[in-house]
């Protein structure tokens, strides 16, 4: 297999991870993109704070699906697709997955497949140890992608909704994206009515607890504020219980439960079905009270996607009474 190398300013692969590692060093650096130069050299300064830098503008794009949704509504058409939630419009929500190519699905990726679509650069959520890796590659798949072409991590781990959904905006923009549409303007602006909405419900409703749960009859997981979605709501004002942690995910049994009483559940989307065959679920006072909404932490970054779900946040918000 030929690896194509088009991009400026790296030489032999140990190289580049040395140059874009070396500007990983503050966490809260806000993306954006540098002025080109006389010869349209392009560069991009990630939400980690890595620079990656091109010889030319980016034409040819290959995105995980998350991206695949953020990106689609600015304009952004990429050529290949791969990761978790291929195949699957509640994550990849507008993006015509007709137009891509699979390179991947789930954690697993064609290192040859995606050689042959020749890309510019290649885009997904990126690890918080390595964010010139996508989060589920380990070392070496994540060496042999950046010498296909350099790979763009979007923060999430650790980042809040509104970061996620900025530096989404700002990577369009750099890609020649349009983020000034009336869809555009609308999406953001159900997102910020919709948030200010939940904190003017949860201004009023102090003593509701909300417990976020993800599993099946045989494994389960509390969502924590850890997660972008919930570390969002929890500055809008909800308060969660569970057992929590510095992890997205924290293990619990369903014998555990019953020790974080709440008000309001949040239910995994998936995890639907096998909640409702469970004994221990259907018994809890906010599911019997009615006081359940689904979630997916990997819903389409979009401020419009968003926005519609924070109003059935709110309106169950305005709603809820104290079960626990």
């Amino acid at each position: 297999m030929k690896l194509t190398r088009r991009f400026a300013g790296f030489a032999a692969l140990p190289a580049v991870a040395a140059l874009l590692l070396t500007g990983c060093g503050s966490s809260d650096a806000s993306p954006s993109t540098e002025t080109r130069s006389a010869d349209q050299s392009w560069s991009y300064t990630t939400g980690y704070g890595n620079t990656i830098t091109l010889d030319h503008a980016p034409e040819r794009i290959v995105v995980d699906a998350y991206s695949a949704a953020a990106l689609w509504d600015y304009g952004i058409r990429p050529v290949g697709i791969f990761g978790y939630g291929v195949g699957n419009p509640d994550v990849t929500d507008h993006a015509d997955e007709s137009t891509m190519t699979v390179v991947g699905r789930e954690g697993e990726l064609s290192a040859e497949a995606l050689a042959a679509l020749d890309p510019d650069l290649v885009i997904g959520y990126g690890n918080s140890d390595d964010p010139t890796r996508w989060t589920w590659w380990d070392e070496p798949m994540g060496n042999t992608v950046n010498n296909v072409a350099p790979f763009v991590g979007v923060k999430f781990s650790g980042a809040s909704t509104p970061d996620v959904l900025s530096e989404y905006a700002s990577l369009a923009e750099a890609l020649g994206g349009n983020t000034d549409t009336a869809a555009a303007r609308e999406g953001k602006e159900a997102f910020e009515s919709g948030a200010e909405r939940i904190r003017t419900a949860a201004g009023k409703v102090d003593d509701i607890e909300v417990l976020a749960l993800n599993g099946d009859s045989s494994e389960l997981y509390a969502g924590t504020t850890a997660l972008a979605q919930f570390g969002y709501l929890k500055e809008l004002g909800v308060k969660f219980t569970g057992p929590g942690g510095d992890k997205g995910w924290a293990d619990l049994s369903w014998e555990q439960v019953p020790d974080y009483p709440a008000d309001i559940v949040f239910q995994f989307a998936k995890s639907a079905e096998a909640f409702a065959a469970s004994p221990v679920f259907v018994k809890l006072p906010a599911v019997t009270a009615n006081q359940v909404i689904d979630f997916d932490d990997k819903r389409p970054n979009t401020y419009a996607n968003y926005g519609a779900w924070f109003e059935r946040v709110a309106q169950l918000l305005d709603q809820a009474r104290n079960v626990a």
